[in-house]
């Protein structure tokens, strides 16, 4: 997969329609508890456990015992760490909203903490969210309201 990177909207766009940005929900700050968080212990402080501030671009890494996925595309850990690196690399850096179902084992939930801190360097570089899968069913946008980026 080859990227342009550049600084314009239509680059924006784009790399917006590339990695599958989404734009988040009206009611994101509804949000305020995790399983991993609650199960798994705390949050590191680069972390929050709240979905983005609304109009905020953002990738969803939901784990469930189904494995991974990336803004509802199976992945496994390897095209995580890709993906990951290559918006970290991007001038406005998308926010990153992890997902965690219910029952996923807290070796999981750490690890999958871990590959997002190291490829994205949470707080510093990139902001980190973390919040239960029952609450992104919740407060998720209907995809129908939801317009595909401009084209180029």
């Amino acid at each position: 997969m080859a990227l342009a990177f550049g600084r314009n909207a239509s680059s924006v766009a784009t790399i917006a329609a590339i990695f599958g940005l989404l734009p988040a929900p009206l009611s994101a700050h509804e949000a305020t508890a995790n399983y991993g968080e609650e199960r798994c212990g705390g949050l590191s402080s680069d972390w929050t456990a709240k979905a983005p501030v609304p109009d905020a671009l953002y990738n969803r890494v939901l784990v469930g015992s189904e494995g991974i996925f990336w803004n509802d595309s199976p992945i496994d850990q390897a095209k995580l760490e890709e993906l990951l690196g290559l918006t970290a690399k991007m001038p406005s850096k998308p926010a990153v909203l992890l997902t965690v179902k219910e029952g996923v084992d807290c070796n999981t939930v750490h690890r999958i903490r871990s590959v997002v801190e190291k490829q994205t360097g949470c707080g510093s570089k990139q902001t980190c969210h973390e919040i239960r899968e029952a609450d992104w069913a919740r407060i998720a946008p209907d995809p129908s309201s939801l317009s595909p980026p401009a084209r180029p």
